[in-house]
């Protein structure tokens, strides 16, 4: 299970009446507008989010005979520890049960969150004003993988999870330098230690190894990591961001008697971006600032991928994007050129549309982490839309799985030059431009591009998988039918004109 690739299976959700999504390290969403590519991006994002939120524990309290066994495992465990190996030890069969008893209640409790974070997502009180247009029959959201023996596994969804757990646990690794700290010294249990105290050590250690099982599960899933999403029109969610903590600020007037404004309305992944922000301009910037219910693990993230499409984000903006640090009250980004530092309202559009996707790959992206970029043509010349495309490509190629919607032809024609890259890798760097590296070139069988269309006015819509010719790249009929048909008409009217 751990290479099979995922999907997201969507059944009656806003305009989309079936869609399957295969999900590559790079994803693209094509298609007319309202035809549903935001729903789907959204959803995914949702399910994402339900992931994370859930923290997977022994259910009750243990049992005499779980504790027994677990004191003689702790003993065991201890005298390997202490001799300095612990790798390969065998966790006993009663452990195996336990912990993905642990994993598939995980599962379980994630595909339950979906409906609340579909809610939090969208911005909405009732799931039925995203369902099938105010129809709540026949809603179905759900992450799918291949199985181990090659069947169809549902890992988490709406009707609940089909994962093998059992299977996982026998073949998962974790990381026992998380938790060796918490096994007590042996001479604790001989000296007539307190039962309550003992019980206690107990219930966090069997706590911790579960956790510990379900971070190594979502790692082998493709489900772990973190998960951020850049919405559309977050250029003006940036600049309006000063306006709103300003808001914010004003409110508290109201302790003091004083006249105050209304709260500013965000939600969704609006209010999610808010949020992000504000944690690149506080101290969870930080590198190596993970958190893992409510535990701070202070270990640098394996960043170093990501350097190529940093510097490739440099050239593209002719600058960097850094912290406003003498802002007079809410602190805010700036644009440095030449030496130059300019607050970003003040920046061009081009700047400030980029400036989220640059401070997110240079602060809060590490490998395994899911981004979401709706638009990323946005506000673009052409010529920095390739450049875009190249740093997507690089970023899929650094570990972080990309899904972007998207209506440039551009972006798809540079996407394309990536893979036709890929396929002349065996040439001499002479016969290739020397601008490109190998972090410019995409394997065709690690892109995804899917077609998002109705087939009339009052129809829903349905998604299709675009097959990508490594020999070509992706097939662009959409818009080549509307250039084909503005040429046309642009004939017809200068033929109008002779």
């Amino acid at each position: 299970m751990g290479n099979a690739q995922l999907r997201l299976v969507v059944d009656n959700l806003g305009p989309i009446e079936h869609g399957v999504v295969e999900l590559r390290p790079l994803t693209i969403f094509i298609g007319r507008n309202n035809t549903g590519k935001t729903y789907a991006a959204q959803a995914l994002y949702a399910c994402r989010q339900a992931v994370r939120s859930v923290r997977p524990r022994p259910a009750g309290e243990l049992s005499d005979d779980q504790r027994e066994a677990l004191e003689s495992f702790i003993r065991s465990r201890y005298g390997v520890f202490a001799n300095g190996g612990m790798e390969g030890q065998e966790l006993p069969e009663w452990l195996h049960s336990f912990i993905a008893d642990g994993l598939r209640d995980g599962l379980e409790d994630a595909g339950r969150e979906i409906t609340q974070r579909l809610k939090a997502t969208f911005g909405v009180d009732d799931l039925r004003r995203i369902t099938s247009w105010d129809n709540g029959e026949g809603f179905r959201l759900e992450i799918k993988s291949a199985g181990p023996d090659g069947d169809d596994v549902c890992l988490l969804g709406s009707g609940g999870t089909t994962a093998p757990v059992a299977k996982a646990v026998r073949r998962l690794e974790i990381d026992w330098s998380e938790i060796d700290h918490m096994i007590p010294e042996p001479t604790l249990f001989d000296k007539g230690a307190d039962r309550e105290e003992l019980n206690y050590l107990y219930s966090h250690f069997a706590r911790f190894v579960v956790q510990a099982y379900w971070r190594s599960f979502l790692e082998d899933t493709h489900l772990g990591g973190g998960t951020h999403y850049l919405p559309a029109g977050r250029s003006g969610l940036l600049n309006a961001w000063t306006d709103v903590v300003k808001l914010r600020i004003q409110l508290e007037r109201e302790r003091y008697g004083l006249p105050s404004f209304a709260d500013p309305s965000l939600d969704g992944v609006a209010l999610d971006f808010i949020s992000s922000l504000a944690d690149v301009l506080g101290h969870r910037s930080r590198p190596g600032f993970r958190v893992f219910d409510g535990i701070v693990f202070d270990r640098p993230p394996e960043r170093d991928a990501l350097k190529s499409a940093v510097a490739l984000l440099k050239v593209l903006m002719e600058g960097t994007i850094s912290a406003e640090t003498d802002s007079e009250v809410v602190p805010t980004l700036a644009y440095e050129q030449d030496g130059h530092s300019i607050a970003i309202r003040h920046a061009s559009s081009m700047v400030s549309d980029l400036a989220p996707l640059a401070i997110w790959v240079e602060r809060l992206l590490a490998p395994g982490d899911l981004l979401i970029v709706d638009e990323p043509e946005s506000h673009l010349h052409p010529e920095a839309i390739r450049l875009v495309a190249r740093v997507l490509v690089r970023l899929a190629n650094s570990g972080v799985q990309v899904v972007c919607a998207t209506h440039s032809s551009i972006l798809l024609n540079e996407v394309s030059n990536c893979v036709l890259r890929q396929q002349t890798s065996t040439l001499t760097s002479d016969e290739l431009m020397p601008a490109y590296t190998p972090d410019d070139f995409l394997a065709v069988d690690r892109l995804a591009v899917h077609h998002f269309s109705r087939l009339g006015a009052n129809k829903m819509a349905t998604v299709e998988r675009i097959e990508v010719d490594p020999q070509w790249g992706i097939p662009e009929d959409e818009f080549v039918k509307v250039a084909e048909d503005l040429s046309e008409e642009s004939a017809h009217l200068i033929g109008l004109l002779d």
